[in-house]
């Protein structure tokens, strides 16, 4: 039933293809793995079984091809396509099955770093780097947002998520910011050893929970904000394994979905973060937490993730 033909050809830039384009000889053998033989560049060994990856890459010359070979932000957009922020090129869109690239013009985004992306309650696309803008998708068009007047030069935007009430978070390399939905910015500045404050600046994840609690993992540490209080809890104590939980550097925040929430670290690697009781502390009605290494995980190459 199948109506189309799959090519597969020697493509330099990618080792899993083809050695070469000239077919020899097919063979199926007994464990399924097919062998492809060819007149001049040896035999290939295909595992027809095996789970792989479609590898899409920066091809010069031709425009139909990711902007540039660094990726550092990917969100799904709709069914068949991604958008995918690159260190250098802008913004791509990308069709998967055919892998097609969309690319964006300097006049259409005008940030070429690009660090996190993030897809609001509207659909549209919040594109953070070396300056913060919000893309347009039905006009193709984007709009700076500004956060700080001052916002010094060489500082960056690195992370981005939306709240239940419509407030945008805004991480950066010097302070976080909340985008209230009437357009108002609110300023958290670090200050060190200070107890209800985050101790550095630099912020490189955000993470919103199913409770909608807002997690901060900065170059400081790892902190929850009570919204309430709006004071920010440190998490974890130190120990044998982290003796300095407020040195971490916390690089990605994710829940997953059995609702755990996992902490990547350049010091401490992959940590858990572990309610200790419901309610530890009864004076304050506040949860107490631990950080779980999982440092000892099999194939984890080491304690730097990022």
């Amino acid at each position: 039933d199948q109506q189309s033909l799959e090519k597969f050809v020697n493509r330099p830039s990618v080792n899993s293809s083809l050695s070469g384009d000239t077919i020899t000889s097919l063979m199926q053998d007994a464990s399924g793995g097919l062998w492809v033989g060819t007149s001049d560049y040896g035999a290939n060994l295909v595992d027809l079984k095996g789970r792989g990856f479609t590898t899409y890459l920066n091809i010069p010359g031709d425009d139909r091809s990711l902007s540039h070979r660094l990726v550092t932000a990917v969100i799904p957009d709709q069914a068949d396509y991604v958008w995918l922020g690159t260190l250098g090129g802008g913004l791509n869109r990308l069709h998967l099955p055919s892998g097609d690239t969309q690319r964006f013009s300097k006049q259409q985004v005008s940030v070429e770093y690009i660090r996190v992306l993030m897809s609001d309650q509207k659909r549209q696309l919040w594109i953070g780097g070396e300056k913060l803008q919000i893309f347009d998708p039905k006009t193709q068009r984007s709009r700076d947002v500004l956060v700080d007047k001052n916002f010094p030069v060489g500082a960056r935007f690195t992370s981005l998520v939306q709240d239940q009430h419509g407030d945008v978070w805004v991480g950066s390399s010097v302070g976080l910011y909340k985008i209230k939905a009437d357009g108002s910015v609110a300023v958290f500045r670090a200050e060190a050893n200070r107890d209800g404050r985050i101790n550095d600046d630099a912020i490189d994840s955000l993470l919103i929970d199913r409770q909608q609690r807002l997690w901060v993992g900065s170059k400081g540490g790892l902190y929850l904000y009570d919204e309430q209080t709006q004071r920010f809890q440190a998490i974890g104590k130190p120990s044998t394994l982290l003796p300095t939980p407020d040195k971490l550097g916390v690089t990605a925040l994710r829940q997953d979905q059995q609702g755990r929430i996992w902490a990547a670290t350049v010091l401490g690697g992959l940590l858990e973060v572990r309610p200790v009781s419901a309610i530890a502390d009864q004076a304050s009605k506040q949860t107490n937490w631990e950080l779980i290494s999982w440092a000892d995980t099999p194939q984890i190459p080491n304690d730097v993730i990022e």
